[in-house]
Formats: structure tokens, sequence, C-alpha cells
């Protein structure tokens, strides 16, 4: 839970015990800073990413002690706006006054999304062997092995920072997609069924979790999991035409596999009756 919570990057942390005069120090600190970056912060609400950069440019000679701040913030707003080659600049502008994990971070983002994969991956590795609790490096490292065309290294690292932070649901769907890419049905059923796990009861659970676990029990010739899987996700998803529609289609596939020809009909019967329906109603599928 610890992992999962420096995930979400917050600007500073105290570890208990802590006085309050601590705590007060600390939260000036924040004011101050967050004042003086307020004007960058101000045009980045109003989706102005550009002039937001800009505005960094002209903060960066008053900046003082918050001048990493400015230039984390410039590096992380030219990889919004698509100025990949700007931000390596930024980015080894940082590297060359200290040797900090995120700079390195940004870095190797930067240069995955100039097609470098080689140098993206070497620096995410990098962060993954040097801050082995850096989570994101992982999930990025995994990317550039894929579009290196690794896959089996890019299943080995998300196996690796599952065990670390298991919660994330992104990384457990990840998982799942790349081990059943690589016929590694096991491990495939065990992250996404970790993902309805974790994500019971919550807005992130998708229909196409549902299908993803069902669609593993098919390929390991397990229908009635199969099966089983699809009717929860009726369960789940009971007021939507579109699951119906995806869960009916799913069921004659298993049935159809499984050699139960009659059911397979009468599921695919009940696929194009519900297609027909949506189709007098578009906005029923959207």
């Amino acid at each position: 839970k610890v992992v999962s919570a420096v995930e979400l990057a917050p600007d500073d942390y105290l570890i208990k015990p802590f006085s309050g005069e601590v705590l007060r120090t600390r939260l000036e600190r924040l004011v101050h800073k967050k004042a003086f970056l307020a004007p960058i912060y101000e045009l980045m609400e109003r989706q102005e990413m550009r002039k937001a950069a800009q505005m960094c440019d002209q903060r960066l000679p008053a900046a003082g002690p918050y001048l990493l701040d400015v230039l984390r913030l410039k590096g992380e707003l030219l990889l919004l706006i698509s100025e990949f080659a700007n931000a390596v600049q930024v980015y080894e502008h940082i590297l060359s006054m200290r040797e900090i994990p995120w700079a390195r971070m940004g870095l190797a983002q930067a240069q995955y999304f100039l097609e470098n994969y080689a140098a993206a991956s070497a620096g995410f590795q990098q962060i993954v062997a040097e801050h082995p609790h850096y989570m994101s490096a992982y999930d990025w490292l995994a990317k550039a092995y894929t579009a290196l065309g690794d896959e089996a290294s890019a299943q080995r690292v998300l196996m690796d920072a599952v065990a670390k932070s298991p919660r994330t649901l992104q990384r457990q769907k990840d998982l799942g997609n790349t081990a059943y890419l690589n016929e590694d049905l096991d491990t495939a059923q065990g992250a996404f069924e970790a993902v309805l796990e974790f994500g019971k009861f919550s807005s992130f659970t998708e229909p196409e979790d549902f299908a993803n676990l069902s669609r593993t029990f098919l390929e390991k010739g397990e229908y009635d999991q199969a099966l089983t899987v699809m009717g929860n996700a009726r369960k789940t998803f009971e007021n939507s035409p579109q699951v119906m529609l995806h869960a009916a289609v799913m069921d004659s596939m298993i049935y159809d596999k499984s050699g139960n020809k009659e059911a397979a009909e009468r599921a695919f019967a009940e696929a194009r009756s519900l297609f027909d329906t949506a189709a007098d109603r578009p906005e029923s599928l959207a």
C-alpha cells in the first residue's frame, strides 16, 4: 500500500513520528513554492500547455530554490506538447547538475516517444536497478521492450512490478495481455483474476476485464469457468446491452469450442437478436 501511495507522486511526505514544527516548516515551504509556480499552474488549468512551458522560461531567472521544480514542470509540459527533442535537452541539463530519478525517467520517456527504444529501455533499466520502488519505470520499461519486440522481457518486468505493487489495475491488465500473447495462460489467468478482485465494487472494472479472463479460460479448455466469468459479467453490468451482446457472442464461442453445437447456435441466435435490437437503437451500444 505504501508503494501504491508513492505512485501518486505527492508534493512531499513525512515519515512518522514528526513534530509540529517540522510539519509547519514543510507546509510553509509548500505554500511558497505553490505561489511561485502559480502562473504556470494557472495556464495548465486552462489547458494552455505551450504557454505554460513558455512561462517556465520566464520564471527560471528568479527560480532560486525552485529551479528544479520549474525545470521539472517544463520537461513534463514539453512531453505533453510533443516537443520531445526539447524535452531531451531539458532532462539532460537537469542530469548534468544532479542524478535525479524523475529526470532520468523523463529523459527515457522522451527517447521512447522519439522511437529511440534501445536508449529508452536503457534509461528505464537504470531507474529500476537504482530505485526498485519507482514503479512507473517498470511499466515504461515493459512498453519499451514491447516496442523492441521482446515480449518475454516485457512480461518478466511486469511480473516483477506486480510482485512489488499488485493493486494497480492497469499494470495487472498489461501483464495479463502480455502473458496471453506469450501463451503463458496461467500467468494471464492470475493477472486477469487480480484485476477483477482488486477492481471489485469500483468504477474501474470494465466489461473487457471479464472477457479477458473468460478468453483465457477458453484457451485453457476450462469451458465451465469461461461461462461462469461471462455470467458474472452479466450480473455486474446487467443494464448494459453492449455487455449482454458481447457475453452472448463469447458464450457462442465457448460452446462451439467445447463441442456443444446446439448451445452454441442458441447463444449465437441470442447475440443476433441483441445485435438487431441494438441496430434499431444505436445509442445502446455507445
